[in-house]
């Protein structure tokens, strides 16, 4: 009697439940994740502005420093210019010039020089993305945990396949050793044999 051919167990044999599971996991992360993202970027663009207020501060504070050292000092060119555009005086060896109209009417403060013009840092949108879209809007970001726990949930369920799957897979298991194969017509046989011979 010839063995029929064997099959043999497949060496791998990939579950498709690990799908889901990474589906799941990958929803559920990406709510705790985006949020805390959006959350440090903008405490970063704050910082960023924070430190531009504090540099524009540092030089609005040095230059009236220094224009308040030139007049204690009585710097010869602040005194002209401070006549000129004060008090609308010149020095008598020096002819004036015909100004234009912007200058003459232009503000006699001198505040307005010793201002730094403050330059905004430019901070970088949020991403645009549709996963960041549903991860960060209270509408959708309570379907995206909905659907995450229960695709992790099925994920994780155990596998419902048949014995006559598996059978079919080659895995079904063989005869224990030792154990004699069932032999066709040897049921019975010991009482059909006294029953010829009586």
């Amino acid at each position: 009697m010839t063995d029929g051919p064997s099959r043999s167990a497949p060496l791998f044999n990939p579950d498709p439940g690990w799908l889901f599971v990474i589906a799941g996991s990958a929803l559920l992360s990406s709510v705790a994740l985006i949020p805390a993202q959006d959350e440090l970027s903008k405490a970063h663009a704050a910082r960023t502005r924070a430190l531009a207020v504090e540099a524009h501060r540092s030089k609005r504070l040095e230059n009236f420093a220094s224009y308040n050292d030139a007049l204690n000092r009585r710097d010869d060119t602040l005194m002209k210019a401070l006549a000129a555009g004060q008090l609308n005086l010149a020095p008598a060896d020096k002819a004036a010039l015909v100004a234009s109209l912007e200058v003459i009417t232009r503000s006699a403060g001198i505040f307005g020089d010793l201002e730094p013009k403050f330059v905004e840092p430019e901070i970088p949108p949020p991403p645009d993305s549709l996963l960041h879209a549903l991860a960060t809007r209270p509408a959708t970001r309570t379907w995206v945990v909905l659907v995450g726990a229960v695709s992790l949930l099925y994920g994780l369920l155990p596998s419902g396949e048949s014995r006559a799957v598996r059978r079919r897979r080659g895995v079904e298991s063989t005869p224990a050793e030792g154990a004699e194969p069932a032999i066709p017509g040897a049921v019975g046989g010991v009482g059909a044999s006294h029953a010829h011979a009586a």
